[in-house]
Protein backbone atom coordinates (compact mmCIF):
# COMPACT_ATOMS: atom_id res chain seq x y z
CA UNK A 1 0.00 0.00 0.00
CA UNK A 2 1.33 3.15 -0.69
CA UNK A 3 0.35 6.72 1.63
CA UNK A 4 0.52 10.16 -0.30
CA UNK A 5 1.49 12.88 1.59
CA UNK A 6 0.29 16.38 0.43
CA UNK A 7 3.40 18.61 -0.16
CA UNK A 8 3.72 22.47 -1.79
CA UNK A 9 1.91 24.44 1.07
CA UNK A 10 4.60 24.84 3.70
CA UNK A 11 3.00 20.81 5.03
CA UNK A 12 4.79 18.79 7.89
CA UNK A 13 7.51 16.77 6.62
CA UNK A 14 7.44 13.57 7.58
CA UNK A 15 11.06 12.68 6.71
CA UNK A 16 11.77 16.24 9.18
CA UNK A 17 9.13 16.30 11.55
CA UNK A 18 8.01 13.25 12.70
CA UNK A 19 9.84 11.23 15.63
CA UNK A 20 12.07 8.81 14.29
CA UNK A 21 9.90 5.80 15.78
CA UNK A 22 6.50 7.23 14.22
CA UNK A 23 8.24 7.53 10.77
CA UNK A 24 9.92 4.12 10.45
CA UNK A 25 6.67 2.31 11.69
CA UNK A 26 4.93 3.92 8.93
CA UNK A 27 7.68 3.54 6.63
CA UNK A 28 7.99 -0.15 7.42
CA UNK A 29 4.34 -0.90 6.52
CA UNK A 30 3.68 1.03 3.79
CA UNK A 31 5.24 3.14 0.55
CA UNK A 32 5.65 6.70 1.33
CA UNK A 33 4.84 9.00 -1.55
CA UNK A 34 4.74 12.96 -1.82
CA UNK A 35 1.78 14.16 -3.58
CA UNK A 36 2.12 17.86 -5.26
CA UNK A 37 -0.48 19.18 -7.12
CA UNK A 38 -0.22 22.64 -8.11
CA UNK A 39 0.32 21.96 -11.67
CA UNK A 40 -3.18 20.40 -12.46
CA UNK A 41 -1.84 16.58 -12.01
CA UNK A 42 -4.02 14.42 -10.53
CA UNK A 43 -3.36 12.49 -7.23
CA UNK A 44 -1.38 9.06 -9.08
CA UNK A 45 -3.08 5.89 -8.82
CA UNK A 46 -1.06 3.99 -6.76
CA UNK A 47 -1.52 6.47 -3.87
CA UNK A 48 -4.14 4.16 -1.41
CA UNK A 49 -4.66 7.15 0.98
CA UNK A 50 -3.90 10.44 1.08
CA UNK A 51 -2.41 12.92 4.43
CA UNK A 52 -2.61 16.39 4.85
CA UNK A 53 -0.83 17.36 7.46
CA UNK A 54 -0.63 20.83 8.74
CA UNK A 55 -0.60 22.81 5.52
CA UNK A 56 0.36 26.71 6.56
CA UNK A 57 -0.70 28.15 3.28
CA UNK A 58 -3.73 28.56 0.98
CA UNK A 59 -4.79 25.46 -1.01
CA UNK A 60 -6.23 26.38 -4.37
CA UNK A 61 -9.89 25.29 -5.65
CA UNK A 62 -8.47 22.78 -8.31
CA UNK A 63 -6.05 20.88 -5.90
CA UNK A 64 -8.87 20.86 -3.13
CA UNK A 65 -11.35 19.54 -6.63
CA UNK A 66 -8.67 16.90 -6.68
CA UNK A 67 -8.20 16.21 -3.60
CA UNK A 68 -12.34 15.40 -3.70
CA UNK A 69 -12.64 12.92 -6.73
CA UNK A 70 -9.59 11.01 -4.71
CA UNK A 71 -12.03 10.59 -1.86
CA UNK A 72 -14.90 10.00 -4.10
CA UNK A 73 -13.00 6.83 -5.88
CA UNK A 74 -13.60 5.78 -2.25
CA UNK A 75 -9.75 6.08 -0.93
CA UNK A 76 -9.15 7.51 2.31
CA UNK A 77 -8.07 11.10 3.41
CA UNK A 78 -6.86 12.27 6.84
CA UNK A 79 -6.78 16.30 7.16
CA UNK A 80 -4.35 16.98 10.11
CA UNK A 81 -5.26 20.61 10.13
CA UNK A 82 -3.49 23.44 12.55
CA UNK A 83 -5.88 26.66 13.22
CA UNK A 84 -2.84 28.87 14.24
CA UNK A 85 1.10 28.81 13.57
CA UNK A 86 2.78 29.17 16.59
CA UNK A 87 6.35 31.04 16.80
CA UNK A 88 8.32 29.63 19.69
CA UNK A 89 10.92 32.44 19.81
CA UNK A 90 8.30 34.42 20.43
CA UNK A 91 5.44 32.62 22.07
CA UNK A 92 3.44 34.64 19.28
CA UNK A 93 0.85 33.22 17.16
CA UNK A 94 -1.60 33.64 13.96
CA UNK A 95 -4.46 32.32 11.75
CA UNK A 96 -3.58 30.00 9.34
CA UNK A 97 -5.25 30.45 5.98
CA UNK A 98 -4.95 26.82 4.43
CA UNK A 99 -8.44 27.14 2.37
CA UNK A 100 -9.92 24.24 3.64
CA UNK A 101 -12.35 24.76 6.20
CA UNK A 102 -15.24 24.56 3.49
CA UNK A 103 -13.87 21.55 2.30
CA UNK A 104 -13.97 19.74 5.87
CA UNK A 105 -17.06 21.17 6.56
CA UNK A 106 -18.92 19.43 3.88
CA UNK A 107 -17.68 16.44 4.85
CA UNK A 108 -19.31 16.88 8.04
CA UNK A 109 -16.00 18.15 10.45
CA UNK A 110 -15.22 21.40 11.58
CA UNK A 111 -12.97 23.41 13.95
CA UNK A 112 -14.22 25.59 16.36
CA UNK A 113 -12.31 29.08 16.68
CA UNK A 114 -9.97 29.12 19.47
CA UNK A 115 -7.19 27.02 21.18
CA UNK A 116 -7.90 24.00 23.60
CA UNK A 117 -5.60 24.69 27.11
CA UNK A 118 -5.99 21.60 29.57
CA UNK A 119 -4.54 21.26 32.95
CA UNK A 120 -3.68 17.63 32.12
CA UNK A 121 -0.82 19.01 29.85
CA UNK A 122 3.12 18.76 28.90
CA UNK A 123 5.45 20.00 30.89
CA UNK A 124 8.59 22.12 28.94
CA UNK A 125 11.54 23.42 30.01
CA UNK A 126 12.32 27.40 30.07
CA UNK A 127 15.25 29.41 30.58
CA UNK A 128 14.95 32.98 32.46
CA UNK A 129 17.94 35.10 33.28
CA UNK A 130 18.88 36.21 36.33
CA UNK A 131 21.38 39.39 36.31
CA UNK A 132 24.63 36.78 34.98
CA UNK A 133 22.80 33.20 35.73
CA UNK A 134 20.23 31.54 33.52
CA UNK A 135 18.08 29.39 35.51
CA UNK A 136 16.01 26.93 34.61
CA UNK A 137 12.34 25.64 35.37
CA UNK A 138 10.22 22.93 34.01
CA UNK A 139 6.98 24.39 34.11
CA UNK A 140 3.33 22.77 32.67
CA UNK A 141 2.35 24.49 29.63
CA UNK A 142 -1.44 23.65 28.81
CA UNK A 143 -1.51 25.20 25.31
CA UNK A 144 -0.05 21.46 24.61
CA UNK A 145 -2.71 18.75 26.56
CA UNK A 146 -2.23 15.40 26.49
CA UNK A 147 -5.06 13.44 25.68
CA UNK A 148 -5.94 9.97 26.97
CA UNK A 149 -9.33 9.31 26.16
CA UNK A 150 -9.44 7.21 22.83
CA UNK A 151 -11.82 4.79 21.19
CA UNK A 152 -9.88 1.68 22.26
CA UNK A 153 -12.15 -0.15 19.14
CA UNK A 154 -11.12 1.97 16.38
CA UNK A 155 -7.86 0.74 14.98
CA UNK A 156 -6.40 3.96 14.08
CA UNK A 157 -5.81 4.63 17.99
CA UNK A 158 -6.43 1.55 19.66
CA UNK A 159 -2.49 1.40 20.76
CA UNK A 160 -2.31 4.87 21.79
CA UNK A 161 -1.89 5.09 25.45
CA UNK A 162 -1.59 8.93 25.68
CA UNK A 163 -1.59 11.71 22.61
CA UNK A 164 0.62 15.50 23.31
CA UNK A 165 -1.78 17.54 20.93
CA UNK A 166 0.01 20.14 19.38
CA UNK A 167 -2.01 23.95 19.89
CA UNK A 168 -4.73 21.98 18.45
CA UNK A 169 -8.57 23.30 17.86
CA UNK A 170 -12.15 21.51 18.96
CA UNK A 171 -13.35 19.91 16.17
CA UNK A 172 -17.47 20.12 15.78
CA UNK A 173 -19.54 17.06 14.17
CA UNK A 174 -22.08 17.98 11.56
CA UNK A 175 -22.97 15.51 8.81
CA UNK A 176 -24.29 16.65 5.07
CA UNK A 177 -28.33 16.71 5.53
CA UNK A 178 -29.45 13.69 3.91
CA UNK A 179 -26.25 11.64 4.32
CA UNK A 180 -27.55 8.71 6.16
CA UNK A 181 -24.63 5.99 4.57
CA UNK A 182 -22.20 8.51 6.92
CA UNK A 183 -21.49 7.15 10.59
CA UNK A 184 -18.87 9.64 12.29
CA UNK A 185 -16.98 9.36 15.95
CA UNK A 186 -14.86 11.10 18.25
CA UNK A 187 -11.80 8.53 18.63
CA UNK A 188 -10.26 11.05 20.63
CA UNK A 189 -11.06 13.64 23.32
CA UNK A 190 -9.27 15.97 26.06
CA UNK A 191 -10.10 15.57 29.69
CA UNK A 192 -12.45 17.44 31.92
CA UNK A 193 -10.10 19.79 32.55
CA UNK A 194 -9.61 21.61 29.35
CA UNK A 195 -11.18 24.27 27.95
CA UNK A 196 -11.49 26.84 25.03
CA UNK A 197 -8.98 29.86 24.35
CA UNK A 198 -10.45 32.21 21.96
CA UNK A 199 -7.86 34.61 21.14
CA UNK A 200 -4.49 32.57 21.55
CA UNK A 201 -2.38 35.18 20.60
CA UNK A 202 0.62 34.72 23.54
CA UNK A 203 1.44 31.62 24.70
CA UNK A 204 4.41 32.40 26.69
CA UNK A 205 5.01 29.16 29.26
CA UNK A 206 5.69 31.81 31.98
CA UNK A 207 1.71 32.98 31.75
CA UNK A 208 -0.39 31.29 34.33
CA UNK A 209 -3.27 30.24 32.27
CA UNK A 210 -6.28 30.01 34.03
CA UNK A 211 -9.62 29.51 32.30
CA UNK A 212 -12.17 32.85 32.32
CA UNK A 213 -15.25 32.33 33.67
CA UNK A 214 -17.16 32.72 29.98
CA UNK A 215 -14.79 29.92 28.48
CA UNK A 216 -16.22 26.61 27.75
CA UNK A 217 -15.21 23.98 29.49
CA UNK A 218 -14.02 20.16 27.91
CA UNK A 219 -13.96 17.51 26.96
CA UNK A 220 -13.30 18.29 23.79
CA UNK A 221 -13.29 16.61 20.47
CA UNK A 222 -9.23 16.30 19.54
CA UNK A 223 -9.87 13.61 16.64
CA UNK A 224 -12.54 12.16 15.12
CA UNK A 225 -13.44 9.95 11.72
CA UNK A 226 -16.34 10.17 9.18
CA UNK A 227 -16.91 6.60 7.17
CA UNK A 228 -19.47 5.91 4.17
CA UNK A 229 -20.42 7.23 0.83
CA UNK A 230 -19.52 10.89 0.74
CA UNK A 231 -21.27 13.04 -1.66
CA UNK A 232 -18.73 15.13 -3.67
CA UNK A 233 -18.12 18.75 -2.16
CA UNK A 234 -18.12 19.72 -6.00
CA UNK A 235 -21.74 18.45 -6.57
CA UNK A 236 -23.69 21.65 -7.04
CA UNK A 237 -21.04 23.75 -7.95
Amino acid sequence: KTVGFLDGHKEVDPVMSFPEDVYTNISERYNIKTVVLKNGEEIAPEVDALLVVGPQEEIGEREKYDIDQFLMKGKPVGFFLDQYDVNMQQFTSVKVKNGLDDLVAGYGVSQDKGMIMDFQCQRVNVQSRQGPFILQNIVSFPPLPIALDFKKDNPIVKELERVTLVFASPLQIKLPAGSRSLKAETIIKTSDRSWLHENPLYLSPMIQFQPQAADRRGPFNAAVTVEGKFASFYADK
